[in-house]
């Protein structure tokens, strides 16, 4: 009796191969879609972190005094300032940033409270420090 040559897939091995191809495609557009989500997260995260920073440095501070572009404050003894530089508000005494891509960033003080305006993608953003 001769053998059979095996001549290409057999009817099983072809639906194997269709099954795994369709489960690795699926992983694919799961992955991709997570990705795409990621991507399309709102930058606001950084803006509240450094503000709720910017609160806590106020809040231990002795005294605070306010120029257009700059806040000064005294925090156990030691000389802090706030300001913004090429186009990121960075703590002095070093070298700590805040917020990044900002066009314009100004410290306001009105009556006892001072608060924070800076414009970022074309939108303008106030937040109270003190």
């Amino acid at each position: 009796m001769p053998r059979s040559t095996k001549n290409g897939f057999t009817l099983i091995e072809a639906l194997l191969g269709l099954m795994v191809s369709l489960i690795v495609a699926m992983l694919a557009v799961l992955w991709l879609m997570s990705a795409r989500t990621l991507l399309q997260m709102d930058i606001g995260l950084q803006d509240q972190y450094a503000i709720l920073q910017l609160r806590q440095l106020a809040s231990l501070s002795e005294s605070t005094d306010v120029q257009t572009h700059q806040l000064t404050m005294l925090i156990n003894h030691e000389e802090v300032i706030i300001t913004e530089n090429k186009n990121r508000l960075v703590r002095r005494k070093g070298y700590e940033i805040f917020l990044e891509h900002i066009q314009h960033a100004e410290f306001i003080q009105k009556d006892d409270r001072i608060y924070l305006q800076y414009e970022k993608a074309g939108h303008t953003y106030s937040y109270q420090i003190v």
